[in-house]
């Protein structure tokens, strides 16, 4: 998906369609058209809340949006990316069915277009596998930025397919048994668009994992990362992108010089951490793999994870010559 992505096209039409008062078009229209039956579906203080948060994400997180859009994150994309699309075939697997009707419901964020995905997920009752594609997706695609909007996208996702479910459940020429299961669908629906907006019930966590060269810290941070659905902020891959190589891309300037020299390795460590308290702001824990070879780059850790009144853990990674 972040390969697909990364192909997409990204330009001043796809652009405007990332802009506040664009997104507020399309939510808007799903507020008005289930306003005449939400009352069958939540109560009126739940559908209140749901309106008030995504309208007030709009309206107070312009400038995060539109830091979205200058990096380029507002693409020409699926569309309508749910699991009924996924296939696993042959070791691989395969997405179709974008939508090819309406620019407007595919010029979107990245992280709208994967928000369908985790949202899908999420109603499957699979947070946990929701959570691991988050952090497959912002390592893959180093945009850890898209933890900002990542929960308000989630919850429109969700609303629009709990829309969609009130059409049939709202049929009366349906077959009763579809009606019925259709709005326990759209009430699940729902409930989600406006589970996406609270905050989790477990607090962040920071897991720094340290060491010198080839101690094993990647493994480690790996594991870990498997084992809660964390995302890893490497400062490997933070520094490449930085330079603009691939993450695979052999960077040959010796230890303290060029890319490796301590002002701009300070400047890494700082994205890093801005990174990592990204995630943090979103309710979830994070990993962060780097060497940690100086105590301010420990303590820098710390501050971000005190920041956010989340725990902090150091792993020092050893082994022997």
């Amino acid at each position: 998906i972040a390969r697909f992505h990364a192909g997409c096209r990204a330009d001043a039409e796809t652009a405007r369609d990332g802009t506040p008062e664009a997104i507020a078009v399309n939510v808007v229209e799903n507020f008005k058209q289930t306003r005449a039956v939400l009352e069958r579906y939540l109560s009126a203080a739940e559908a209140s809340e749901i309106e008030a948060w995504q309208l007030g994400v709009l309206r107070d997180q312009a400038p995060v949006l539109a830091a979205r859009i200058a990096r380029g994150a507002v693409r020409d994309g699926h569309g309508d990316l749910r699991l009924e699309h996924a296939y696993l075939h042959q070791g691989g697997i395969t997405i179709l069915d974008c939508i090819e009707f309406n620019d407007r419901f595919r010029y979107a964020d990245v992280a709208c277009d994967l928000a369908f995905l985790t949202m899908d997920l999420a109603h499957h009752r699979r947070v946990d596998l929701a959570e691991h594609l988050l952090a497959a997706y912002a390592r893959e695609s180093n945009d850890f930025d898209l933890y900002s909007v990542i929960d308000f996208y989630e919850s429109y996702r969700a609303y629009v397919r709990a829309k969609i479910a009130t059409f049939l459940a709202e049929n009366a020429d349906a077959p009763h048994d579809l009606r019925a299961g259709a709005a326990a669908e759209a009430r699940r629906y729902f409930l989600l668009a406006l589970a996406a907006e609270r905050a989790p019930a477990l607090r962040p966590t920071v897991v720094a994992v340290g060491g010198i060269l080839a101690a094993g810290k990647s493994t480690l941070a790996g594991w870990i990362s498997r084992e809660v659905g964390a995302p890893i902020v490497e400062a490997d891959r933070t520094r490449k992108s930085m330079l603009g190589v691939a993450p695979t891309t052999r960077v040959n300037d010796g230890a303290w010089s060029g890319a490796y020299d301590k002002g701009f390795t300070e400047k890494v460590y700082a994205e890093v951490m801005r990174r990592a308290g990204v995630v943090l702001a979103s309710g979830r824990p994070v990993i962060i793999d780097a060497s940690f070879r100086s105590p301010a780059m420990r303590l820098a850790a710390q501050a971000v994870a005190r920041a956010h009144g989340a725990p902090f853990v150091f792993v020092e990674c050893r082994a022997p010559a």
